[in-house]
């Protein structure tokens, strides 16, 4: 099972070969072993960082292009740091498009012109 006692010892093995000092490798109590993210998590993942960002903005996305969660994923391809790299990009990429958004005093329901550069749009009202 992930995390059991040999993937355990094997990550002490390898903050050792990795010169950690082995009384600091000795506090450690557990690792957290995790599996890589499959494509559709990564999409869901990077879906919900766009969302999240545009809540923090007061807005609500209508719907999301889904050429922007690919951009999120490919730009946070280039680090290893798992998930969080994800909220990373969105930030990086979106929060211009957003704080541009809550300066002109946009807010509620918006959707989302890819551009480049994305840029917030007033969503039209369904009739």
């Amino acid at each position: 099972p992930p995390g059991g006692r040999e993937e355990q010892a094997a990550c002490r093995e390898h903050l050792i070969e990795l010169e950690w000092p082995p009384e600091l490798v000795g506090r450690i109590g557990t690792f957290a072993v995790f599996d890589a993210l499959d494509e559709r998590s990564l999409r869901d993942v990077a879906e919900s960082a766009i969302h999240g960002l545009a809540g923090e903005f007061g807005l609500r996305l209508e719907k999301l292009p889904p050429v922007l969660a690919d951009v999120v994923r490919d730009l946070a391809d280039a680090s290893d740091i798992g998930a969080r790299a994800l909220d990373y990009a969105a930030r990086d990429l979106l929060t211009p498009a957003f704080s541009d958004a809550a300066r002109d005093g946009v807010s509620g329901l918006v959707e989302l012109d890819p551009g480049p550069p994305p840029r917030v749009v007033v969503a039209e009202p369904v009739v």
